[in-house]
């Protein structure tokens, strides 16, 4: 296929289109001419995961680039998943107020990981942004305590568990990797807005009492 049918079919723009090319994330067509190129199938599936990465995963290009060569690699899925994990935006505070001081020295996320057993890197970014959003919390006066987190860590073992269980299909390893980017990904917003809509059925249940 041309570009332009590429483009379509896709529907990203030509000028997205030759942005992800310029950056390395997908790969040249087949040479036709001096400024002509054919696209196949795979540069289709591969612009779909792009723009579902980007758009709706909030990956920046770098991190796209950094899940792009996981999958090239022969990684089992648990591997892509940690892949994918690590290049999510953490949205750690990015107010001065609500940094790390001096006297606060207290450290969540290892008294969790240590009680809970878990085999976590020491370089995992998830360790800082569970501490730095402990202590945004302590700031306003909802000091948490390890064992009232204990209860939170085991609900997402066990989600964890039913992600493992939901991406235990057949398929080529490419195909597993993909299917397993894009749900770590976009996913990941849903068991928040589920927690809402709990949290809404509660209050109306309580107010219609």
């Amino acid at each position: 296929m041309k570009l332009s049918e590429l483009s379509a079919r896709s529907d990203v723009p030509i000028a997205s289109i030759k942005f992800y090319r310029r950056e390395g994330l997908l790969p040249p067509g087949r040479a036709l001419g001096a400024t002509t190129a054919e696209y196949d199938e795979d540069h289709l599936r591969r612009l779909k995961l792009i723009r579902a990465l980007i758009r709706f995963g909030g990956l920046s290009v770098s991190a796209v680039r950094d899940v792009l060569a996981a999958l090239a690699e022969p990684r089992n899925p648990a591997q892509v998943r940690g892949v994918v994990d690590y290049a999510l935006p953490t949205d750690l505070p990015q107010t001065d107020s609500y940094s790390r001081t001096d006297d606060d020295d207290s450290v969540w996320a290892a008294e969790v990981i240590e009680r809970m057993g878990w085999d976590i890197s020491e370089m995992s970014p998830h360790r800082q942004a569970l501490d730095e959003r402990m202590r945004v919390l302590r700031r306003l006066d909802m000091d948490f305590q390890v064992e009232e987190l204990l209860p939170y860590a085991r609900l997402a073992e066990s989600v964890a568990e039913l992600d493992d269980a939901h991406l235990d299909s057949p398929g080529d390893s490419v195909t597993v990797a993909e299917r397993v980017a894009v749900f770590s990904a976009l996913f990941g917003p849903v068991l928040p807005l589920l927690r809402r809509l709990a949290h809404e059925n509660r209050a109306r249940r309580t107010s219609s009492a």
